[in-house]
Parts: structure tokens; C-alpha cells; sequence
């Protein structure tokens, strides 16, 4: 085993009488002292295992945080690759929360000086763009309040 892992002075005095002892001196780690210098140090005496009470329960965080590894979290959406249909796209859009169409883009009213007056295929083109770009109906209306 070789791991480095920044240490502080008391985290490397902590080796009170407990399972750990039961370890072999000879299984070690590397660590960063204070300083910054590697040193190498007994597994045994790791801060890390301190938290668990008996050998038992270090193994089964072992073997819970191995299957971890690689794991999808639960709600994670993949974006999709450039390989990915149009379809694939959409859908990845969708669970974003943008609109199937463009025109589904509510602008926000805005205050604006005496005879002046919104350009409407200009409010198309930028509805356009945004569903192009996969924003969803929020922030269209706060990229839209900005122009103001």
C-alpha cells in the first residue's frame, strides 16, 4: 500500500491500544507531515481507521465504498455525447427543464423608455437560441431581465 495523505502532528500520535495494533508494523503508508515532507508511516497508525470501532466494521466500509466506486449516483443525468441523435439530445434537454418548442419561452415584460418598442423577430431569434442552447425557461428570463 502507498498513499500520500497530509497528516497534522497529533493526527500522528494518535495510536492508542485497539484493534489497529493487531495490524502488521510492516503494512505502511505514505503521508505529508505539517511541512509538507513525505514520511512513511505504519497503516495501523492512520487517523483514517480511528473511526471505526473493531476490524469488522472497517472491512464492511471497505467493501461498501468498493462498490461505490464507478456508480451513477441516483438523479445524475449524463449529458450527451457527440455521437448522441437529436432525439437523445431532446431528451437530455427535457429532463433539464427546457420547453419542447421555442415559442414555449415566456419573456418577461419590461419597463422600457417612451416609443421604444421590442424588436418581435429579434424576441424570435433569441427564443431560437436558447432552445439551440438547451436553457431552460428560467434562465431565458434571467438572461432576458439583463438586457434591460
Amino acid at each position: 500500500m502507498n498513499k500520500t495523505t497530509t497528516l497534522t502532528e497529533g493526527q500522528m500520535r494518535d495510536t492508542g491500544e485497539n484493534w489497529r495494533s493487531s495490524l502488521p508494523e510492516d503494512w505502511t503508508i505514505v503521508v505529508r507531515n505539517e511541512n509538507g515532507e513525505e514520511m512513511e508511516m505504519p497503516l495501523r497508525d492512520h487517523p483514517s481507521l480511528a473511526k471505526y470501532p473493531s476490524k469488522d466494521d472497517a472491512v464492511k466500509a471497505l467493501v461498501h465504498a468498493q462498490r461505490l466506486i464507478g456508480r451513477r449516483p441516483e438523479g445524475v443525468i449524463e449529458p450527451p455525447g457527440p455521437e448522441a441523435s437529436e432525439e437523445e439530445r431532446a431528451a437530455f434537454y427535457a429532463a433539464l427543464g427546457r420547453p419542447e418548442s421555442p415559442d414555449e419561452y415566456q419573456l418577461p415584460e419590461l419597463e422600457t423608455p417612451e416609443g421604444f418598442e421590442f424588436d418581435e423577430d429579434m424576441q424570435a431569434q433569441f427564443r431560437q437560441k436558447a432552445h439551440e442552447l438547451g436553457l431552460s425557461p428560467g434562465q431565458v428570463q434571467g438572461l432576458y431581465e439583463c438586457q434591460s
